[in-house]
């Protein structure tokens, strides 16, 4: 299992750390993260506003779309709550049979698509 609490954003690249998770998982493997979300013009305003302090990444990298479909991509079942505003917990499971799940391409969080599940 990898879990991850705002790792992926902190790094300044969401992507590239996204589609890493899977090769540290064995077939079946899971990843749990909680994450930030990019959010709309606001929510960027108020986290720039926000963390003027030098200590805060100047490379912050929110979940984007273009993540979500790297994880959708690297696993065969991915799960998402959002908790709290931007912010979501995500839930990946490794496929049990090949290295890469049955990816649907782009996804947005919150989609009705049937490979993105939510949990409770």
């Amino acid at each position: 299992m990898v879990f991850t609490k705002s790792a992926l954003v902190m790094t300044g690249r969401a992507a590239t750390r996204a589609a890493q998770i899977p090769r540290l998982l064995r077939p079946g493997g899971e990843y749990i993260g909680v994450e930030n979300l990019q959010g709309g013009w606001l929510v960027r305003r108020l986290r720039h506003d926000s963390h003027s302090d030098p200590t805060f990444p100047s490379r912050f990298s929110p979940i984007t779309p273009e993540v979500m479909s790297i994880l959708i991509e690297s696993f065969a079942n991915v799960e998402t709550r959002h908790i709290v505003g931007p912010v979501i917990a995500l839930r990946a499971i490794k496929s049990a049979v090949a290295n890469r799940g049955a990816g649907t391409g782009p996804v947005r969080p919150g989609s009705k698509d049937s490979s993105l599940r939510f949990f409770y």
